[in-house]
């Protein structure tokens, strides 16, 4: 088993998490399996190879996270209830694993760049059919897609905003390999078919946002660029003026009081709110807020019965009080800060694709929505993050 680990550790978790991510649009269970499969080698691999040091980029990160959850854990050791410490291990370790795995035993560039592949091409189907879900369902009550098998649909507009800046990135930077460079320029038009049938008002505004930042970066130097997003953004604002209904759902962002889905996150803002007064300190627990919510907090007016607090930072710290907010805002920051201060150094696309995607999945979807908590979309957010850093940090030789 040793040797095995030792010669196909890589091979075998890059076709086993690259199955995951796609197969978990279609079915939790086989994705799990797939999922725990790839978690059994990579702790084989990670205790067959612990005297291997991780980069020091990557080795920094880790313990940052380590610190982090020692914020996290007085939350779940203050409750009786044993379901909170399995709750807390699945939302913090067991998902986690993904990133784990990934940078213990994907150790080289290509192979990263083949994940990453298959990734943009599998959404940019899941897009495309999206789109064509939408168009079939013209004229029904519901005409929002989530992709394969009509899937979550907002962890599907989740992964799209968190990969359209990392595929604009990859597209305007030309020291990308091509080969990524086209698979991006395909997920970017997928992605926009995505975003139509899909029909998420976060997708659309926080993809505009990460769109006109990442124009201006690399407009400054190619004005091409700047023009091609231009005629872009025309055509776009012209599909929108053409089609009343998608405007005006663009148009209700701000809109709290006849949007029933606006006004819904408004009252459970609130009533998370309260949660955090009544236990500040270290919250009810992790995985916890949606018992508590809807046994005492819940107000009348809010009609769709919640699940969670829409907001990853007041759900975090409704179940782990304000320490745990806390540990997981300047982990997050820190590695933005870091991140950051290393792309203005060096340039390297990867950081700058490391650090959108972050912002836009934890920071930006994250204000209106608990994209932390979303079992699938959350290990494609490690799987992806993970990646970008092997892909900065990787060895070049196979």
């Amino acid at each position: 088993m040793k040797n095995f680990i030792l010669r196909n550790d890589e091979k075998a978790v890059a076709v086993l998490l690259s199955l995951m991510v796609c197969v978990m649009h279609l079915s939790v269970s086989i994705g799990n399996i797939l999922y725990t499969t790839a978690v059994i080698i990579g702790v084989g691999s990670l205790y067959i190879r612990r005297h291997e040091k991780f980069p020091a980029r990557i080795s920094l990160f880790l313990k940052a996270y380590a610190i982090m959850l020692l914020f996290i854990i007085p939350s779940a050791l203050v409750t009786e209830s044993i379901k909170v410490v399995g709750s807390f291990l699945n939302i913090w370790i067991w998902k986690g694993l993904t990133a784990l795995i990934v940078l213990r035993c994907i150790r080289h560039k290509a192979t990263a760049m083949v994940m990453l592949l298959v990734l943009f091409y599998f959404t940019a189907a899941d897009g495309a059919y999206a789109f064509y879900d939408s168009v079939n369902m013209a004229g029904l009550e519901e005409t929002r897609s989530g992709g394969f098998l009509s899937g979550s649909v907002m962890a599907f507009a989740m992964v799209m905003t968190m990969l359209f800046p990392i595929a604009l990135v990859f597209l305007y930077d030309t020291t990308v390999p091509s080969r990524l460079r086209r698979a991006a320029a395909i997920l970017l038009v997928a992605l926009g078919f995505g975003m139509w049938g899909n029909q998420s008002r976060g997708s659309w505004l926080f993809s505009l946002i990460n769109g006109f930042i990442l124009t201006l970066i690399y407009g400054l130097k190619k004005k091409r660029y700047l023009l091609a997003a231009v005629l872009v953004s025309l055509c776009i604002g012209g599909l929108f003026t053409a089609n009343p209904e998608y405007e005006s759902r663009f148009l209700s962002v701000t809109n709290t009081t006849t949007n029933s889905s606006n006004r819904d996150r408004v009252y459970a803002w609130h009533s998370t709110i309260r949660m955090i007064e009544d236990k500040p300190l270290t919250g009810f627990g992790p995985g916890q807020w949606q018992v508590n919510y809807r046994k005492t907090y819940k107000v009348v007016e809010e009609s769709r019965d919640l699940g969670h607090a829409h907001n990853n930072f007041l759900h975090i710290a409704a179940e782990s009080g304000l320490i745990g907010v806390a540990g997981f805002t300047a982990f997050w920051l820190f590695f933005l800060a870091y991140v950051g201060r290393l792309w203005v150094k060096e340039r390297s696309p990867y950081d700058l694709a490391a650090l959108f995607a972050v912002a836009a999945y934890i920071f930006m979807f994250g204000m209106s929505d608990y994209t932390w908590g979303k079992s699938d979309s959350i290990r494609e957010f490690w799987f992806v993050i993970s990646l970008l850093l092997v892909m900065k940090d990787g060895s070049e030789k196979e």
